[in-house]
């Protein structure tokens, strides 16, 4: 198992599946999963504090669907704003600096918690599913601007980021 930084600052990881050459799947110290190309990655040491949170959270989601299908919309879902900035689904509440998600997984569906009446059924399709919340947010979805809207007013602005304008790149070898 290879340790890494992710492209998102102060998020590092440890890899737990390869998918062939093109991608790693990667539980963060952020308490999410991220599936990403080995050149997004860059190798690194964690801590021992971080060792154990990735460890304890690989346990935790090897024994919960529920959990493990929040933990990838996190890892996944990541919204652009008009100014270049990005925003991934758990997000800092402008109101009161409560954490919120964009998408949220409930028993049996996952629901915008932004734009009322739109859920879709959990099944066991991860990638159909990601599918289906990324088309909520596709700007041809006559929906994606009001989430946007409700997204930007609600907020803060500490959750924005602004990405790399160069890619991370590794050059070294994951077993």
């Amino acid at each position: 198992e290879s340790t890494v930084k992710t492209p998102w600052p102060n998020d590092r990881g440890v890899v737990i599946t390869e998918r062939g050459n093109s991608h790693r799947e990667v539980v963060t110290t952020k308490d999410s999963v991220v599936v990403l190309r080995p050149t997004e990655l860059k190798p690194t040491t964690l801590t021992d504090e971080e060792a154990e949170l990735c460890a304890a959270t690989l346990e935790r989601l090897r024994s919960s669907t529920k959990d493990y299908v929040q933990a990838r919309i996190d890892g996944t879902i990541v919204v652009g704003d008009n100014n270049g900035r990005e925003i991934r689904n758990r997000f800092e509440s402008a109101e009161n600096g409560e954490e919120l998600r964009q998408f949220e997984v409930r028993e049996t569906d996952v629901r915008c918690a932004l734009c009322p009446g739109h859920t879709w059924p959990l099944g066991t399709d991860i990638g159909g599913m990601l599918s289906k919340l990324r088309y909520h947010l596709d700007l041809r979805n006559p929906a994606a601007p009001m989430h946007r809207e409700r997204l930007v007013a609600t907020a803060s602005d500490s959750s924005w980021r602004t990405p790399p304008l160069v890619t991370v790149t590794s050059t070294a070898r994951f077993p």
